[in-house]
């Protein structure tokens, strides 16, 4: 039926792991991109792209964090394969892991719910686009930097201030 040994799991999660993380380094490669090349071509700088490159700024910082995870949890799991010391201490520390694992997961968290907030406003600026409105002013796009920044941390020091983030206190099943 659906049993796997120890060995097919590691080689399953470590598969998953190289794919996470390349799909995050394409993503890291086209934000970064879109970035570069807005800075270069004035011609390109428009309310519209700026829009975008914040957008691309909000998932850059995601993606980033989502690898920083793959990486600590990777080096946490096989720390016994690394011969230095310092990095093998570094990881088995459970206070700096978790101090780690908390900033991770808050950057993610951050980072992910403002770039839903930016795509948001580029729906709504496409949509006053279309309807050809005479809304689209400094303000408006002041209030979507508003929202995009200051709501997610709204949400971020909640989960902070009362410790949702890092590592789950829920028991894991042992793969031994």
């Amino acid at each position: 039926s659906c049993q796997l040994n120890i060995s097919e799991y590691s080689v399953r999660l470590l598969v998953l792991e190289v794919v996470t993380g390349v799909m995050c380094i394409l993503s890291i490669t086209g934000c970064l991109s879109i970035m570069i090349s807005f800075c270069l071509c004035k011609e390109l700088r428009t309310r519209a792209r700026l829009i975008v490159v914040l957008l691309a700024s909000s998932v850059l910082c995601y993606t980033t964090a989502n690898l920083v995870g793959i990486v600590v949890t990777h080096l946490q799991k096989n720390a016994q394969f690394y011969n230095n010391s310092l990095l093998s201490t570094a990881v088995s520390n459970a206070t700096v892991l978790d101090t780690v694992c908390k900033a991770q997961a808050g950057v993610a968290v951050f980072f992910y719910i403002a770039s839903i907030f930016w795509t948001y406003c580029i729906a709504f600026y496409i949509l006053m686009s279309v309807l050809q409105s005479k809304i689209m002013s400094q303000i408006t796009f002041y209030f979507f930097l508003i929202i995009s920044w200051l709501v997610p941390s709204v949400i971020i020091t909640y989960l902070i201030v009362y410790d949702y983030l890092g590592y789950s206190c829920l028991p894991v099943e042992s793969t031994n």
